[in-house]
């Protein structure tokens, strides 16, 4: 469990850098979405190895986060990748962290 939440708090704190993005793509309906002020919750799941899924998932959490939204992403990631996520949270060496 401890895992899980560390990887939760790693990518909010990389989903937290993403209004440096110059713009945003356009998501088809993205409107619909955020426009209901008691949204909480938007589940996305895709084909495992496609290109367009992952890069229609950042336009709609670009556009969230544009629109004030606030954005938590959870992954589903390899084991393997547990330790790299879990030396971004402590804030020692965020930067090696995020190259691992």
């Amino acid at each position: 469990m401890k895992g899980w939440f560390l990887s939760l708090c790693a990518i909010e704190l990389v989903v937290g850098s993403i209004p440096a993005l110059a713009t945003c793509s356009p998501v088809p309906g993205a409107d619909q979405i955020w426009s209901r002020p008691t949204l909480r919750w938007v589940f996305v799941g895709e084909l495992h190895g496609s290109n367009e899924a992952p890069a229609a998932f950042l336009d709609l959490v670009c556009d969230a986060l544009a629109r004030g939204r606030r954005v938590t992403v959870a992954l589903e990631r390899p084991t393997s990748e547990q330790p790299a996520l879990d030396g971004i949270p402590d804030g020692k060496d965020v930067d090696a962290a995020k190259e691992a």
